[in-house]
């Protein structure tokens, strides 16, 4: 187990309906809506390239 704070974590799912109830403790969240999309979302949140690119 990581032992992590909640505000120091992320959520991806494909199931939006999911994101409210996982949000509501301070996680953020990702609807993982095509890779091309999730993938900015994450670099935007996480502030780092993860394809390499940028």
């Amino acid at each position: 187990m990581l032992e992590l704070a909640a505000d120091q974590c992320v959520f991806v799912d494909d199931s939006p309906q999911d994101l409210p109830r996982v949000a509501e403790p301070g996680l953020a969240t990702v609807y993982a809506k095509g890779r091309r999309r999730t993938i900015a979302v994450l670099e935007d949140l996480v502030g780092v390239s993860l394809t390499g690119q940028g």
